[in-house]
């Protein structure tokens, strides 16, 4: 689910000009996703990804929603997108991420990514997208 401006959406080809909404409300699609019996939500931060910032956007506290809502209805979630040091890293986990993707600091910081896979061995993904 990519979450861009506190919407789920779709970019064509990558393009953050040409976007697809598919829906004002990620909670809804969340719980549809619930229904159907998913084991994993995988949730992407496009304003994260393009800014540089994972919480300094308006998809911030809807994520933090979707993690609430991972939790108590026991399915797992896995997300990325512009998380770019260890506070994130670790504020993400704290609230109970199953899984953080990580892309450019891991090409920008290779002593981070040492640290990190000795200290959350089983909850770091790496996105070579």
């Amino acid at each position: 689910m990519d979450i861009r401006g506190g919407k789920v959406v779709r970019l064509t080809q990558g393009d953050f000009s040409r976007q697809i909404t598919y829906s004002n409300d990620p909670i809804a699609i969340l719980k549809q996703f619930i229904e159907v019996g998913a084991l994993w939500i995988h949730v992407i931060n496009l304003d994260g990804a393009l800014t540089g910032s994972f919480q300094k956007n308006l998809s911030y506290p809807v994520i933090l929603d979707l993690i609430k809502l991972s939790k108590q209805s026991g399915i797992r979630i896995q997300i990325g997108g512009g998380i770019r040091n260890i506070e994130t890293i670790e504020e993400l986990i704290n609230k109970g991420t199953d899984r953080i993707i990580l892309g450019t600091i891991v090409f920008d910081d290779s002593k981070l990514l040492k640290v990190l896979s000795k200290q959350y061995r089983n909850k770091i993904a790496i996105a070579l997208d």
